[in-house]
């Protein structure tokens, strides 16, 4: 061995690998990723000079490791390759398939709508899906009266007299994060009849201030139409305006911004009766490792797909077609993502997306 020392012992210097984030990994002596953790600190150092010799004779052209371990000699570390006490063995590129992390960043919107919610069938209207609510609603309660005939008209029973209609709005603010009430007041008056010295006389007595919230008896409909069998009894109309609308509700989320993780799935619910839903956009950068500088290789996402409606709940996962990446290694080292940017899974409403795991295969 006239070079000796060109590489610690090699004829060249040997290339310095972080292991710590491969799913296996092994020297050329007896450590491997499941071994190391039942090992003395006496055996480590032991297996350190084994796998040495192994890698000097495969470096030298000799055959101190089994012959499909052919390639060439690496140095292997535990993290940081540039301090010295994370060095765990001499190993090879070839007994250390190529391996991948994944990096993931999601951003969730939760979405509310605000409002009242339609109509209920309870008032014979046909309810639509999903349930649409409302920024304003109001609510008009007029008060029938009764009119007396012949003498009965001085039988000191009130004649109820109203101008206008009380009327009350609910209605929320731009941001719908305040309910604002408006309680229109108005004015009730009764005639009073009563036989004074044979002579029927009436007058108005009693005039009263009253709101929308005064009435507390009746039924409260949902027409205009009076029913005449309804004497001094509530009746009115409900009025739902403003729609409130799912784009509305994810423009309020969007400016209000997401909520920054780093969640695996892709979610846009589907809601139903519900005032809430999720939209989550998952992104994801995939690191490979040990790979053969100019080999060809094929790295295929597996990414399945479920239903997601709010009142039926999930469906069974199923896989997603995906197109492979194809590339040549320039290293033993290679990144994919979306030009610098970070790859967005897909994102349908009424689906959650995951990526589930990946294929990697030298072609």
């Amino acid at each position: 061995m006239a070079q000796f020392g060109v590489g610690n012992g090699f004829p060249y210097c040997l290339e310095k690998v972080d292991v710590s984030g491969l799913g296996y990994w092994e020297t050329l002596g007896d450590i491997d990723i499941d071994s190391l953790d039942f090992m003395s600190d006496e055996e480590i150092k032991e297996d350190k000079k084994k796998s040495f010799k192994a890698a000097v004779g495969i470096a030298w052209g000799g055959s101190f490791c089994d012959p499909i371990c052919d390639d060439t000699p690496i140095r292997m570390y535990l993290g940081d390759v540039d301090l010295k006490e994370n060095f765990i063995g001499h190993g090879l590129n070839e007994c250390t398939p190529p391996s991948a992390t994944i990096d993931y960043v999601s951003e969730t919107l939760n979405v509310s709508l605000c409002g009242f919610e339609e109509f209920t069938n309870f008032l014979d209207i046909e309810q639509s899906t999903p349930v649409k609510y409302y920024k304003r609603k109001e609510s008009n309660r007029d008060y029938n009266y009764t009119v007396y005939y012949g003498a009965e008209q001085c039988a000191t029973v009130p004649v109820f007299i109203f101008s206008g209609n009380p009327k009350k709005v609910w209605q929320y603010d731009p941001d719908c994060i305040l309910a604002i009430q408006e309680d229109a007041e108005y004015e009730r008056q009764y005639y009073d009849s009563n036989y004074i010295n044979g002579v029927c006389v009436g007058e108005y007595d009693n005039t009263t201030t009253l709101t929308h919230g005064a009435f507390n008896e009746g039924t409260i409909v949902s027409t205009t139409q009076k029913d005449v069998n309804f004497n001094n009894q509530v009746t009115g109309t409900i009025v739902l305006s403003e729609e409130d609308t799912e784009q509305a509700a994810l423009d309020r989320a969007i400016e209000a911004g997401p909520i920054i993780d780093n969640l695996r799935t892709s979610i846009w619910e589907v809601r139903t009766y519900q005032k809430e839903f999720v939209k989550q956009v998952s992104k994801y950068r995939i690191h490979l490792n040990f790979l053969k500088e100019d080999s060809h290789y094929k790295v295929t996402p597996i990414i399945q797909r479920r239903s997601l409606v709010l009142e039926s709940g999930s469906g069974p996962w199923e896989e997603v077609e995906v197109d492979p990446f194809l590339f040549t290694a320039t290293s033993n080292v290679h990144t994919i993502d979306d030009e610098g940017e970070m790859i967005e899974l897909d994102h349908v409403q009424g689906y959650e997306y995951r990526m589930w795991d990946l294929t990697i295969e030298e072609v």
